[in-house]
């Protein structure tokens, strides 16, 4: 309670009357000087005990750590229980070695595109290129016109990469991430190119 709010309890539970007082505390007053006032009939009419509130005992909280390892525990085996249901069988059926990626493997993507190579002759270096592709037995398109631009796609199996990369070197381009097993390159024009 307030201070104000505490004075005029106070006096209304000593009889006293109070204008302006909150009607809410002035009921409570009232109420708690009318149960003394018969609290203290009865106590002359007979012998009663004093009146005591009962105590409240303090409530006990659980030291800090212990709230804190709960809940450690708890999310612990909210997290580890899913993941042992998914793992644990995939692990038991590769002799102990976990699959590789868990969720699916990668699949071939589609394939890679360089950026244009240019060059003064599109169409005699991109017959080049095929050329060199074929003498490795990779499985190559003949260049097709597309606009200004001389394109072809390649494909190659993993014992065919050192040979492509040597050819690939050439044009100053490395072989695409592991997860391509074909690529596109294109043969643009260039007028300002002399040499290549």
């Amino acid at each position: 309670m307030l201070e104000k709010e505490h004075e005029d309890f106070t006096n209304i539970l000593r009889g006293r009357i109070v204008p302006g007082a909150d009607p809410k505390i002035a009921k409570k007053a009232k109420a708690c000087r009318d149960v003394l006032l018969e609290w203290k009939e009865q106590k002359e009419q007979e012998e009663l005990p004093p009146l005591r509130l009962p105590r409240k005992e303090p409530i006990k909280k659980p030291p800090l750590i212990w709230q804190q390892l709960a809940y450690a525990v708890t999310i612990v085996l909210a997290i580890g229980i899913p993941l042992s249901i998914y793992y644990v069988p995939r692990i038991i059926s590769n002799n102990g070695q976990p699959t590789e990626p868990p969720l699916g493997e990668i699949e071939k993507s589609s394939d890679f595109i360089y950026n244009d190579i240019s060059v003064t002759s599109p169409h005699e270096e991109a017959v080049k290129f095929y050329k060199e592709l074929l003498a490795i037995n990779l499985k190559v398109t003949f260049p097709k016109q597309e606009g200004h631009i001389r394109r072809l796609t390649f494909q190659w199996q993993p014992s065919q990469t050192e040979a492509l990369a040597g050819i690939l070197a050439r044009y100053n381009k490395k072989l695409p991430p592991e997860i391509f097993n074909s690529a596109t390159l294109g043969f643009k024009d260039d007028k300002t190119k002399t040499t290549q």
